[in-house]
């Protein structure tokens, strides 16, 4: 396989595995902001989630290009309806953006990671 290419059929296999690194790294940062003891992952956080803001939109590009529908789950539907998967992508990219914000400004981690959680749970793959 050549790797300046991406060939139709494992077009899909990356887009999973795109979505699916994201979820895992989406999680662990959700996860060190609820625990109790004291972290120095806790200072990369704003850094990962901006990291994680530039990822969410290679997939909604990956997500329009390869045409993959969005995850048919009520909560998805209540919250990006109308919304193309590369429309969500950039729409999660701005609210992680302001999470990131709101972390470096002083905000409390655990509403945060409240938010995240619930971002987690809409999320359109």
């Amino acid at each position: 396989m050549d790797g300046s290419r991406i060939h139709p059929a494992n077009f899909r296999e990356i887009y999973t595995k795109a979505c699916e690194t994201f979820t895992h790294k989406l999680q662990c940062q959700v996860f060190v902001l609820l625990s109790q003891s004291p972290s120095p992952d806790m200072e990369n956080i704003p850094t990962r989630l901006e990291e994680l803001g530039e990822r969410i939109i290679q997939i909604g590009f990956l997500g329009e290009i390869g045409e993959f529908g969005i995850r048919d789950d009520n909560r998805v539907r209540v919250r990006w309806n109308p919304l193309s998967i590369k429309e969500i992508c950039f729409s999660i990219k701005w609210e992680l953006g302001v999470l990131k914000d709101e972390l470096a400004g002083g905000g409390d981690p655990l509403i945060v990671a409240d938010l995240l959680v619930h971002l987690l749970d809409a999320l359109p793959f």
